[in-house]
C-alpha cells in the first residue's frame, strides 16, 4: 500500500479524486490527502459511482476482498466510458490495481501507467498481511 500511495498522492494533492471501496481503507489512512478518496461512508458515493465521469479519475480495487455491494458499483463504474477509457495503470501484486479514466486523445497521468508490479507481489502481500505497520 506504501508503493500505491507514493504513486497516488501527488495526484490527488493536484485535485484528482479516487474511489474505492472502505472494506480494507488502509489507502485512505495513508494517504496525505484524505478528502480525495470517495468511499461508500460518504453520502454521495452511490449517486457518483453511478455517474463517475467528471467526478472521479481513479479506481483502486482491492483483489482477494469479500465481495461487498459497493465493489460492484466500483466494477460497474468501469463500465461507464462514455467520452474516454478506463485504463487499468498499475497493479501491485495482484493486491491491489488502480484504473484511470483517460478521456479520448488523452494519456494516463498516473506514473509508470500500465505497470505490471509483479516482481514486488512478496514485498505487497506483506504489506496488505502486516496492514499500515507493514
Amino acid at each position: 500500500y506504501r508503493r500505491l500511495m507514493q504513486d497516488l498522492d501527488p495526484l490527488l494533492a493536484s485535485g484528482k479524486v479516487a474511489a474505492m471501496d472502505s472494506l480494507q481503507a488502509v489507502p485512505v489512512l495513508l494517504t496525505r490527502n484524505p478528502r480525495q478518496f470517495i468511499v461508500p461512508e460518504d453520502r454521495d458515493f452511490e449517486p457518483v459511482m453511478s455517474d463517475p465521469l467528471g467526478r472521479i479519475d481513479f479506481i483502486v480495487i482491492q483483489n482477494g476482498s469479500a465481495r461487498t455491494p459497493y465493489r460492484d458499483l466500483l466494477d460497474n463504474a468501469l463500465g461507464l466510458v462514455d467520452g474516454g477509457r478506463w485504463e487499468k495503470v498499475a497493479d501491485y501484486g495482484g493486491v491491489v490495481e488502480v484504473h484511470e479514466f483517460v478521456a479520448e486523445g488523452e494519456e494516463p497521468s498516473f506514473p509508470g501507467a500500465a505497470r505490471d508490479d509483479t516482481t514486488s507481489n512478496e514485498n505487497a502481500a506483506d504489506d496488505a498481511i502486516a496492514g499500515v505497520d507493514g
